[in-house]
Formats: structure tokens, sequence, C-alpha cells
């Protein structure tokens, strides 16, 4: 069988087959290791776990965990369990599962919008992204230091558009800090719909977040001499995103131990409002180490 399609757009990821509590992918976007990106599985999952959530309430936070890897074909078949659903909250809990084994589990929490006291944590103050280069036209301005491979991984279309505030550390490591700042935002138009929005920084907040607990321990961030899968991938909701705008990334890693680190991240809009936190824990192994 052909291996799916790549989508064009965040609207086409999270069109799902749909056959009682089942949810069956449409297209596929691999990893860099030939396999299904775990923003795809969070993504899609999303798109299952809300389909029969009211619209008016947001998504909340999501806890996923990635147990085994999953291939393109065949394609992810998400499966749905209501575990919640009252008069503030609704939760789901998806799981895909292969060759009878649990590959990919989520939790998805949902709700009702509510006022209350507040409190957040400040934006750092950071170049805004019109200063800043794409990750494409990086691949240009090094393409002296990049070979040829890291060159078009850089100038590959992808459904988000990145711009590193510090594109020395972000590509070549120079620091050697446990942290790291970038913009990001879907690379396409989307509707104005709440729960594409959601989708689209869910997918988004999964791509190069583990870079600071990577970049005291390796020569160049696109190397291939390391093996850093997901191992579990949190998010919590604070405002509706807006993921057309450009999204401010603020991450650091305050772990790394026994071949297992953690990452931080907090996302903030234009304005310097706290729109979400992320937390993702992940495996790291060099594959050059003999020890």
């Amino acid at each position: 069988p052909l291996k799916p399609l790549r989508p064009a757009d965040f609207a086409t990821l999270i069109q799902l087959s749909h056959h009682g509590d089942l949810f069956t992918s449409l297209c596929g976007e691999a990893n860099l290791a030939g396999q299904v990106f775990g923003g795809q599985l969070m993504t899609q999952a999303l798109a299952a776990a809300a389909h029969d959530v009211p619209s008016e309430r947001r998504l909340c936070s999501v806890h996923a965990t990635f147990l085994r890897s999953q291939p393109l074909e065949p394609a992810p078949c998400y499966s749905v369990r209501q575990t919640m659903e009252g008069r503030t909250f609704s939760n789901r809990d998806v799981e895909t599962r292969l060759n009878g084994k649990i590959g990919f589990r989520a939790d998805f929490c949902f709700q009702r919008p509510e006022s209350g006291p507040r409190h957040t944590e400040p934006c750092p103050d950071v170049p805004q992204p019109e200063n800043l280069a794409e990750l494409h036209e990086l691949a240009e301005r090094h393409k002296d230091r990049l070979s040829p491979g890291n060159q078009r991984l850089l100038k590959t279309r992808q459904l988000y558009e990145l711009k590193p505030v510090d594109d020395e550390d972000f590509l070549f490591c120079t620091s050697r800090r446990r942290t790291l700042r970038y913009w990001a935002r879907s690379s396409q138009p989307l509707p104005d719909d709440p729960r594409l929005h959601e989708a689209a920084l869910l997918f988004i907040s999964d791509a190069w977040i583990n870079s600071p607990m990577l970049l005291p321990h390796v020569e160049t961030r696109l190397g291939r001499d390391f093996f850093a899968p997901t191992l579990s991938h949190d998010m919590w909701l604070h405002r509706p995103p807006r993921a057309v705008d450009w999204l401010l990334f603020d991450l650091h890693s305050p772990s790394l131990q026994g071949a297992t680190g953690l990452t931080l991240a907090n996302i903030f809009d234009r304005a310097g409002q706290l729109v979400a936190s992320v937390a993702q824990h992940a495996l790291f192994r060099p594959l050059n180490d003999d020890s």
C-alpha cells in the first residue's frame, strides 16, 4: 500500500475517518526516523477526543505517553473512551494499538469557560520575530557549516514557521546553555475555529522542544549521533491560542539523568500573555557512547 500523503495544512491533518468510537488517520507526517511524528499522534487524538465535546468547552490539558513507535502504514487508528462528562469538565482517553499492543495513549481535559482570580508568569524581553530569520533562511546563511542533508531538512516545508532567537545556539550549540527561545506559528492561514488552533499549537509544541536537553551534550542540533525519542508530553492551556500569530517558546531543561531528561516551556503571545505551558520527558542516548 502507498504511504499516506503529507497534510497540506492543519485542517487536513485533523480530518479522520470515523466509525463509532474509532477514528483513522487519512494522512501522515513522518519524523526523522520515518515513523509517525508525535505531534501528529497528539493532534489527531485531540480531534478524535473532541468529536462529541461541546464546542464551547476549551482544551484545558493534554497528557500523552508514547509507548511504541508508530509506522506510517498501517495508518494510526484512535479509540476514544469517555471518562468524565460533568457540568464543567469533559475528559476523554484516547489510545492507538499496533499488533494488539498499546502504542500511544493520551488523556484530554476540556473545560467550560469560567472567570476568577488571575496571576501569570511575565514574558521575557526578546527580539521580535520580524527581526529574526526563518529556518530556510538559516540554511542559506549557514550553508558553509551545514551538510547538504541538514540544509534540505531546514528548507523542507513544514506545517509551522519557526524563528530562533539565537540561531548559533539553535543550530550549533555554541553556548552549551540548557535554555532556548524561538518564535513559531502555523505556516498556513487557519479559519477562526478554536479547536483547530488548539490542535495546531499542540502539534507545534512537539517540534524542537527537546533542544535544551540536547544542547549541552551534542555538537550540532541536527546531528545523527544521538537517539532522543519522546517518552511523554504534557501541555496546559491557560488562554485560547491563536496559532496563526507568532508565539514565543521559552524553554529550559532542568535535568538530564540516567538517560532521561526533562524540558519545560512557557508559550507567550505577542501581547506578552502566557498562553500555554509544556513539559516533555525524553530519552537521550549518544549513539557513539561505548559505555
